[in-house]
């Protein structure tokens, strides 16, 4: 069995284009966990308009975080093979099948999905990229006059899924890139694990020596599904990336304090895991360093830590005493 799971919150116009894209899916035998945690418009009607047609398992509860609610997805997800994606995201026809046929090598990895960003609803006050904002109005110049639109619908998702994507499609984004460099195993990328976000990411948990859990700690906007996956890279999990795994993010409003609680919330991931890893993703963020530095410096510590163990620290206590003869010649000039 497989288990998709989501957590959702006040997205019912968006987890229905989702809930209709699974309608169609070439791979059939799956479950659908949804935690509604604490949605005030029309989500659960939404729900019950599938739960005839796919196997839903739907659990309404107060607003707790979206950490709380992927925990209780996990619980009662009764699948080995857990997909984990956003209530936000439209996977194509082949998302499960090719997550699937992934886990299905017995490797112990976490599989990172391709993610693309679509536009099926338009409303005044979105946020787009350059081109993808020339791209859109270019398409629809009626939107520079009006406040909401609705480019496609459920049924056009069901009945032309490709054609209805290509009405609304606006680039490719994220880990995409990381193809180009790396490859489906990601050969080469020191962090993989930093790029496994929770919107498209497959693995086996029975393989796990510890179940992970996503942490409640986090507060607001983003980190819970980073701390979720580098909980995998600590029981040496790989990471590989599925190119035919792809879903398509709906651009939506957002809150102003978004980049905030991400940046408090990186900073509690930081504190919780004082480890190697996390610093250079810190050096990374603070601009101390490239990601590709880091990728560099991470890759070359890890192949040639044992070599150069005795020989760091021997640099080390060779500086400290350069920096005390050079202390004490400043107490004598003084």
């Amino acid at each position: 069995m497989i288990s998709i799971i989501t957590s959702t919150y006040n997205k019912a116009q968006y987890l229905e284009l989702t809930l209709a894209a699974f309608t169609i899916q070439t791979y059939k035998e799956f479950e659908l966990v949804i935690v509604d945690d604490g949605s005030s418009d029309n989500t659960e009607e939404i729900v019950h308009k599938y739960d005839k047609i796919l196997k839903i398992v739907y659990v309404k509860q107060e607003n707790c975080g979206i950490a709380a609610a992927r925990n209780k997805a996990l619980q009662l997800a009764s699948g080995k093979y857990i997909i984990v994606i956003d209530d936000d995201r439209i996977p194509n026809p082949e998302f499960v099948l090719t997550h699937k046929k992934n886990l299905d090598k017995g490797d112990k990895i976490v599989c990172i999905g391709k993610q693309c960003l679509v536009m099926p609803f338009y409303a005044n006050g979105l946020s787009f990229e350059f081109k993808d904002e020339m791209k859109i109005y270019n398409l629809y110049p009626e939107l520079l006059s009006l406040e909401s639109k609705q480019i496609i619908t459920e049924k056009e998702i069901v009945t032309d899924f490709y054609n209805a994507i290509n009405k609304c499609y606006l680039s490719v984004t994220g880990n995409s890139k990381l193809l180009e460099s790396y490859g489906e195993d990601l050969k080469g990328l020191f962090m993989a694990w930093s790029r496994a976000y929770g919107g498209n990411i497959a693995f086996d948990r029975s393989l796990c020596m510890r179940q992970p859990e996503y942490d409640t700690n986090y507060k607001g906007y983003g980190f819970e599904d980073v701390d979720f996956s580098y909980q995998f890279y600590l029981q040496e999990y790989k990471f590989c990336f599925c190119k035919d795994a792809v879903n398509y993010h709906q651009e939506h409003l957002r809150k102003k304090n978004e980049v905030k609680e991400q940046y408090k919330n990186f900073a509690y991931f930081c504190k919780k895991f004082p480890h190697l890893e996390v610093a250079l993703m810190k050096m990374d963020w603070d601009g101390k360093m490239s990601f590709e530095e880091t990728n560099i410096f991470g890759n070359i510590i890890e192949q040639y830590y044992l070599e150069l163990k005795e020989l760091m620290e021997d640099y080390h206590e060779r500086k400290v005493k350069i920096n005390d003869i050079f202390k004490g010649d400043e107490e004598r000039i003084g």
